[in-house]
């Protein structure tokens, strides 16, 4: 998934020259090592289901390095409050910012809360279980990696899924809260 600022004329970089570039190899290698270690049950099931992959889908895996199959990248934009629909409640998206950039600040409305990102940032959200946005660029040459899995992909592979990453703010949220309130946002 590419959005829609990036598909501009002189943008786009083919995926075959996109992935042999050292440094998206190296952030890739790295987010793999993290779920690696964070997640080992939903790193293994993520490398069954890229082998249980398509001919056709195989070659494009084949140049991802990385275990996450999807990959959204978004050029130069500051993000609109959102969910990601295609995106799993119960894993782990990355967000690597790169680029000449400053001040970027990922929103979470519903528990009232934020964090900043610097250019040498990794952070880890459940996309597709939180609102969230990102606001607040400044400079040159803003770009957002997110390595991702659309959450179709392990049932329509027949690939078990690691559930112990549930929704976390389902039953609990209300009472959390008040046991621990948010700061504002300023």
């Amino acid at each position: 998934m590419v959005s829609r600022d990036a598909k501009k004329k002189d943008n786009i970089v083919p995926f075959q020259e996109f992935f042999a570039n050292p440094a998206i190899q190296s952030i890739l290698h790295t987010v793999n090592l993290v779920l690696e270690r964070l997640d080992p049950d939903f790193a293994k099931a993520l490398i069954q289901l890229k082998r249980e992959g398509t001919k056709r889908q195989a070659s494009l895996l084949a140049q991802n390095p990385c275990h996450m199959i999807g990959l959204a990248i978004h050029w130069n934009q500051d993000g609109e409050v959102h969910e990601d629909s295609k995106g799993l409640n119960s894993g782990q998206d990355f967000v690597i910012p790169v680029g000449k950039h400053q001040g970027c600040r990922f929103e979470f409305e519903q528990v009232n809360a934020y964090v900043d990102f610097n250019v040498t940032d990794m952070g880890m959200l459940r996309g597709g279980a939180m609102k969230h946005c990102a606001k607040g660029w400044k400079g040159l040459g803003r770009m957002v990696l997110v390595p991702f899995v659309e959450k179709q992909l392990f049932h329509h592979k027949g690939v078990p899924r690691p559930w112990q990453f549930r929704r976390f703010y389902e039953e609990h949220f209300a009472e959390l809260r008040q046991m621990f309130p948010a700061t504002p946002l300023h």
